[in-house]
């Protein structure tokens, strides 16, 4: 699991609301996504990992890591800052090449366009590869014309997730369309 803690997550949502009320931002959708899917995978014994990106990528779960010595913290609380998309996708491309599994997917989530459209399409086409499926839910109400280049290209599937229940349904689809 990538998720996106740019700066536009914390100032984006699906509601906005006046003032400083952040209930509603992508942000804290995405964390609920992550400890969600996090229990369920655990509970299922599926080896996963998670990481975070801004500016910088932040393993908050390595495969390794139980899930149990990370579950009560919040994956991110602040804004991480731009929209390093295609590092994250390449920390977590070297991260799945030492796997084993027959099957291995990056879910990626995120609100909008990465700060290098070039360097994330190499990444992308890298996980095809590798043999690593890839999908991409992005929060918002309609794809930006990145996520839509991508898929006229068949690099991979973008799903635009316009609420949060879409947002959930959608992740439980990509994975069993994986599969």
């Amino acid at each position: 699991l990538v998720a996106d803690f740019s700066g536009s997550m914390f100032s984006h949502g699906y509601t906005r609301k006046a003032g400083a009320d952040y209930t509603n931002r992508y942000a804290t959708y995405c964390n609920a996504l992550l400890m969600e899917v996090g229990a369920a995978l655990s509970k299922n014994d599926v080896p996963f990992g998670i990481a975070t990106y801004g500016d910088v990528i932040v393993d908050y779960k390595a495969f390794t890591t139980p899930w149990k010595s990370v579950k009560s913290k919040v994956p991110c609380v602040t804004n991480m800052g731009s929209t390093a998309t295609a590092e994250a996708l390449h920390h977590s491309i070297l991260a799945l090449a030492k796997r084993t599994e027959n099957k291995r997917v990056i879910v990626l989530v995120t609100d909008g366009d990465p700060n290098s459209c070039q360097a994330t399409v190499s990444q992308m086409i890298e996980a095809k590869h590798a043999g690593i499926h890839l999908v991409v839910l992005y929060l918002a109400a309609e794809k930006t014309q990145f996520m839509v280049y991508l898929e006229a290209q068949h690099l991979i599937e973008c799903v635009a997730c316009q609420n949060p229940e879409t947002l959930c349904q959608s992740f439980a689809q990509a994975i069993k369309d994986s599969f």
